[in-house]
């Protein structure tokens, strides 16, 4: 059979995609080992439905496969609309796919719709499968029926599947000459704002660290540096972690990685990290969400925050950058508590920081108790389809936070983001220079596009020259900083006192 996948083009506030479609790139590699036709147009670039036809009428595939977020989802009902306009078969999958399921061939005219993981069902569809018996797929009748058959267990040996067909997409043409390597699927955790539970699920399931290794390796004899790891818990199996380190370095690979994607921090020790950074390892991301012991229990993130100051030592101390992720909003969440989350997290010194209004996605626990304990200030189909959900503005509200001061947290917070990340790009003075240019609203559509351009050149550049971290030069010149030092802060609430800080004052109630 012949398959044209297609990423459309849904990309936010962001001018140019980072990396490959890790997804598209297995169910190619799958189909292609079993000998059929694969194509590839990743519209985040920018190209047109007219380029996408001209490409169709060349390869005259058999089913045309689209991908595509939550947000912005509309993009995708409008592609298949045109799609079918012209009699093609259309399979839908990825994230907003598997958390509405049925629902997405309802609202289109879609012909099949894949459920969660889906590279033993697209093996089972191109093979003639009858499509009443592939677990997983939601498919129509001929008379216009539609029929679901059923969730599909997730894979569990990750080994058997082969690596991602990378070489389809326009490698060269991303932001940053980066590749990802999936190391794990699945996570345990329930925190109630995540949607993962329907895309990769709950069971952690791991690659064996050869393998791993292996698809490192394939990339780096290719010329490739510079990794991407966008697991959901890479270290669940610290032992694991360990390995996969050890192994690179056994290799000899001269390599850097980066995990954004987030880790847990109470899923490390001193000498992971101290592996990570002799492997490449250059930053890590921690999803933090609140320093608010309550706020944490309350979106089950099984996490105490005591933990977190230990984790970001630890990274320090082996010379990886940290960054903290934060979300405002979250059940139980006040202005006061944004406050004095912003402040404390300040204090702990990470490399990087951002915050987040949170967004409910449809299925989760989030959505539902926005449903039945908040007040929505955007429907759901329109926030989940306006771009510009990136601004100060929240989707819903509750009493005790509002969506005036929601709003305005954010803003507050997003000058101390936005500062912090010029300046780490562009350099000290250079940054703060357009960071005070930033800060003009009627500036920001001339300052935004062309920092953007001038950051996308610079990190190309600055990926020639990475330097290799050496960690027992790092540990040399260990800080000392006691006011960041885990062995401080015990199990318990944060004292009042900790929550201060001179250089940042507390934002007014509302800032304008």
């Amino acid at each position: 059979m012949r398959f044209y996948f297609v990423v459309v083009n849904a990309l936010g506030r962001y001018f140019r995609p980072a990396t490959p479609h890790t997804g598209i790139a297995y169910l190619a590699a799958v189909l292609m080992k079993h000998g059929h036709e694969v194509q590839v147009l990743d519209q985040r670039f920018g190209h047109s439905n007219e380029k996408l036809f001209e490409e169709l009428d060349k390869f005259k595939p058999d089913v045309v496969g689209l991908t595509g977020p939550s947000l912005e989802h509309s993009i995708m009902y409008d592609l298949v609309k045109d799609l079918k306009s012209k009699n093609y078969k259309v399979l839908v999958g990825g994230s907003h796919a598997s958390l509405i399921g049925k629902k997405f061939l309802e609202d289109t005219a879609a012909d099949y719709c894949v459920v969660g993981e889906g590279e033993e069902l697209i093996e089972e569809f191109a093979a003639g499968k009858p499509l009443a018996d592939i677990k997983g797929l939601i498919w129509r009748k001929d008379d216009g029926t539609i029929v679901d058959n059923g969730p599909r267990e997730f894979v569990q040996d990750l080994d058997k599947i082969p690596p991602p067909a990378y070489e389809l997409f326009p490698l060269e043409e991303y932001f940053d000459k980066k590749i990802p390597v999936i190391t794990s699927r699945g996570c345990p955790y329930r925190c109630s704002f995540c949607s993962i539970k329907f895309t990769a699920g709950r069971p952690f399931r791991a690659r064996s660290a050869e393998k791993v290794v292996e698809e490192f390796k394939k990339w780096y004899d290719r010329g490739y540096r510079y990794f991407q790891i966008p697991d959901d818990n890479f270290t669940m199996d610290i032992n694991r972690a360990k390995k996969v380190c050890d192994l690179i370095v056994e290799s000899g690979m001269k390599l850097e990685f980066e995990l954004r994607n987030g880790m847990r921090a109470d899923r490390a020790d001193q000498e992971l990290f101290d592996k990570m950074a002799a492997a490449g390892c250059k930053f890590v991301g921690y999803g933090i969400e609140s320093i608010h012991q309550d706020v944490l229990d309350k979106m089950k993130k099984g996490l105490k925050f005591a933990v977190i100051p230990k984790a970001i030592e630890m990274a320090h101390n082996s010379g990886i950058k940290v960054g903290a992720f934060m979300i405002i909003g979250l059940e139980g969440d006040t202005y006061d508590k944004f406050t004095e989350s912003l402040n404390y997290i300040i204090k702990l010194k990470p490399d990087e920081i951002r915050f987040y209004n949170a967004v409910p996605y449809p299925g989760t626990d989030l959505y539902e108790w926005v449903e039945k304990n908040a007040t929505w200030v955007k429907d759901p189909e329109t926030y989940l389809n306006d771009s510009t959900y990136w601004n100060d503005q929240p989707v819903f509200e509750t009493k005790d936070f509002t969506k005036e001061e929601r709003a305005a947290a954010y803003r507050y917070a997003e000058l101390y983001v936005m500062k912090n990340l010029m300046q780490t790009e562009f350099g000290r003075l250079i940054g703060y220079a357009a960071w005070t240019a930033w800060r003009v609203k009627p500036l920001r559509p001339i300052i935004t596009p062309m920092g953007e351009r001038v950051w996308y050149v610079m990190r190309k550049t600055k990926s020639l020259f990475r330097p290799k971290i050496h960690v027992e030069d790092l540990r040399a010149s260990e800080t000392t900083d006691k006011d960041v030092k885990a062995r401080d802060i015990e199990e318990k609430e944060i004292p009042a006192q900790d929550l201060e800080q001179k250089k940042y004052e507390q934002p007014p109630k509302i800032p304008a």
